[in-house]
């Protein structure tokens, strides 16, 4: 790759780009053996939730260190299963993060609970457990935690305070799959930890979730749910001869997963190790690049001792008042680098739907609503090269340095 000079001037104002080709933000991993599993099970004939998926949830409970995986067709889905089938329900409060994706909070609002947004720990934008104490009412039915870029909340703390008030542990681990907490994968700590297979996650369905518990009657419970309240999936049934046997004990929903995403997922299972190799190895080279940059901060730290990071995003915060520049407009200038670039999250408690329903107002959560106009996530993703990472590197480096205050 052509060397560029980190004073070089940006493209955005006459300059020449970093690299010639367009940097997606995420591409999956897909090789000939998802597509053979997928052939295979295609010419199958069994489409729906069968061997495949059965197969995949016994792997991924025993990658996770879980005792029972029911497979779902996303995460947003194990979420609201998650709530649904702890009994979460109108008049409950559940406390969560400002800084996720929106279906965390709308499965607390599809419960008919309240979601209470608490504010985060500015070092790595974790929820902070001292917030949540201060947080907990009579109403409190759950606490929701998610595990931001795939680093590990304070699950020991969290844990602390849920036992002690009686109050029901649901992890959001969509970043997360294989991160650890005090030497403990995320997935057997608490009640119910949830996973996505989405395509931009760590591994993938194409879509897909999976939902995970040590607890032997929120998996039944959560099975049986996931198809219609109906006692026997389609899969068991035909299995156990039972063709015509549709009990239903209670009114449930369509969450299954497939055996089509199943045979992906078992496959990206395979692989996970060489992945989480890459994702480590290209944070590290984020790290000491930008450890000395003083116009940005950041966010995705490496492992340490008794914690592994799920290195899910990388993320950097731009210091604003060392920049002549918006975050917005560093963005842009990326942008005609051709790096593409995220933000990951605005705070949800800013948007104007919880504005508007629940009365959330700008200096509520200061911490959260602070860093949410300043983050930048990079390209993070096994099928990058180094000079792929490299080019990111320069990229971010040029801008900030140009137009440095």
């Amino acid at each position: 790759m052509r060397k560029v000079y980190v004073n070089a001037e940006p493209v955005i104002t006459g300059g020449r780009p970093v690299r010639k080709k367009l940097l997606d933000f995420h591409k999956p991993q897909i090789g000939q053996d998802e597509i053979k599993a997928v052939n295979s099970v295609l010419k199958s004939g069994w489409l729906t939730k069968g061997p495949k998926t059965r197969e995949f949830e016994e792997k991924f409970g025993a990658y996770v260190k879980a005792k029972y995986a029911v497979g779902l067709n996303s995460c947003s889905s194990a979420l609201d299963l998650a709530l649904k089938v702890l009994s979460v329900k109108a008049g409950d409060e559940v406390i969560t993060t400002p800084l996720s994706f929106a279906s965390t909070a709308n499965a607390i609002i599809h419960c008919g609970a309240r979601p209470v947004f608490v504010d985060v720990n500015p070092n790595d934008l974790n929820i902070d457990p001292v917030m949540i104490e201060k947080a907990i009412t009579k109403k409190t039915k759950c606490i929701l935690p998610v595990h931001l870029y795939g680093q590990p909340c304070d699950m020991k703390s969290i844990l602390r305070l849920a036992r002690k008030k009686n109050i029901f542990v649901v992890e959001d681990a969509a970043h997360a799959l294989e991160a650890v907490h005090q030497n403990k994968k995320i997935g057997g700590i608490s009640d119910i930890t949830c996973f996505s297979f989405h395509p931009g996650k760590n591994i993938t369905c194409a879509e897909g979730g999976m939902l995970v518990t040590n607890n032997k009657a929120i998996a039944v419970r959560a099975q049986i749910m996931s198809f219609h309240g109906i006692e026997k999936d389609t899969w068991r049934r035909h299995n156990k001869g039972k063709i015509g046997d549709f009990t239903q004990v209670e009114a449930g929903y369509k969450y299954n997963m497939s055996d089509v995403q199943a045979a992906i997922g078992l496959c990206q299972l395979k692989r996970i190790k060489i992945f989480q190799r890459k994702r480590r190895e290209y944070s590290w080279l984020y790290n000491k690049a930008f450890s000395k940059l003083p116009q940005v901060r950041v966010l995705t730290r490496n492992s340490v001792q008794g914690n592994e990071n799920g290195y899910h995003m990388f993320v950097i915060e731009i210091i604003q008042e060392s920049l002549k520049i918006s975050r917005d407009f560093f963005l842009k200038a990326l942008l005609a680098e051709n790096i593409t670039a995220g933000i990951h999250y605005p705070s949800l408690h800013l948007q104007p739907y919880f504005q508007k329903k629940y009365n959330y107002r700008k200096g509520m959560l200061p911490n959260a609503e602070f860093v949410s106009g300043r983050i930048i996530s990079l390209p993070l993703y096994p099928k990058m090269t180094r000079t792929d990472v490299e080019s990111v590197i320069q990229a971010v480096i040029k801008i900030a340095n140009y137009y440095r205050k």
